[in-house]
């Protein structure tokens, strides 16, 4: 301050040095503000307003955090652990998205500089938790059954293709159910297991849904066997009767065509001849 005091001083006679004394303190401002913003910056800023600013500026609406929130940006869940995204590139991209990431449709915001610091803190902040990483007990037991019940609900819906059934409906729901479980496979491979709760959930409740409209057509089937077997049995009877009266029809008709046998025999031997009379004195 001495310096820019002097300055003034011995300048201040002359207009043309007063013009670049002017200057000289207009620059020596200008590089002070730059070393209070940047000293700022380094000081750091509040999360939690940092999280108010995030959600009072709508950007839930594009980006995601731990499962909550728009898919049209990038996933901010663990942006605090994105190799080179530290607190300058954080300034640049929010002043200018596309200066940071070419072919960015994210608006530029014009924060003041301390809400800047604040959301920047908030960002730099999201990084994984230790159950982060790693699924739970719970999970993991849940994650293995589930891979069990999708295998032998396969398996069902080819012995329901193999009875007739139009199984289009079944392999689509299959096929969604694994897509889920490969999800969460990524998930776990990447050390970054946020949201497989939901995704084992939804894998479930597609394989409930499926095993209850595959125990549907097992009951239809069943009751279609049940049907099936009745009408047969049904008919069996009935030929059984039919054949029992067609065989004492038979013998009635052999019977009677016995006896109509008979009368024609004995109409083709002639009346019987009387019997001779005993001769007279005997006796």
């Amino acid at each position: 301050m001495r310096l820019v005091h002097a300055h003034w001083r011995h300048y201040s006679g002359d207009p043309k040095t007063r013009k670049r004394s002017l200057q000289f303190l207009l620059g020596v401002l200008c590089l002070i503000l730059l070393t209070a913003s940047t000293a700022l910056a380094q000081l750091g800023g509040d999360p939690e307003r940092g999280a108010a600013l995030y959600r009072a500026k709508g950007c839930p609406g594009c980006h995601m955090i731990r499962g909550s929130g728009g898919t049209l940006g990038p996933d901010l869940s663990f942006e605090g652990e994105v190799p080179g995204h530290d607190a300058a590139w954080h300034r640049r991209h929010l002043a200018d998205p596309r200066s940071t990431s070419p072919g960015s449709t994210m608006p530029a915001f014009n924060l003041k500089p301390a809400d800047a610091v604040d959301l920047i803190a908030f960002l730099t902040s999201r990084k994984r938790l230790a159950e982060d990483r790693a699924l739970t007990p719970d999970l993991s037991r849940r994650f293995a059954a589930l891979g069990t019940t999708l295998a032998g609900l396969r398996a069902r819906v080819e012995k329901a293709h193999a009875r007739g059934r139009n199984v289009d409906d079944l392999t689509v729901r299959l096929s969604q159910a694994w897509t889920h479980v490969g999800t969460v496979e990524e998930m776990v491979r990447r050390q970054n297991v946020v949201g497989a709760r939901k995704e084992i959930q939804a894998a479930e409740d597609t394989a409930t849904a499926l095993t209850r409209t595959l125990d549907d057509f097992a009951a239809q089937l069943r009751q279609r066997i049940y049907l099936a077997a009745g009408t047969v049995a049904m008919i069996l009877f009935g030929c059984w009767v039919l054949i029992r009266k067609i065989r004492l029809l038979t013998l009635e008709w052999n019977a009677e065509e016995a006896q109509r046998e008979a009368r024609r025999a004995r109409g083709r031997k002639g009346p019987a001849a009387p019997e001779p009379a005993a001769p007279e004195g005997e006796g």
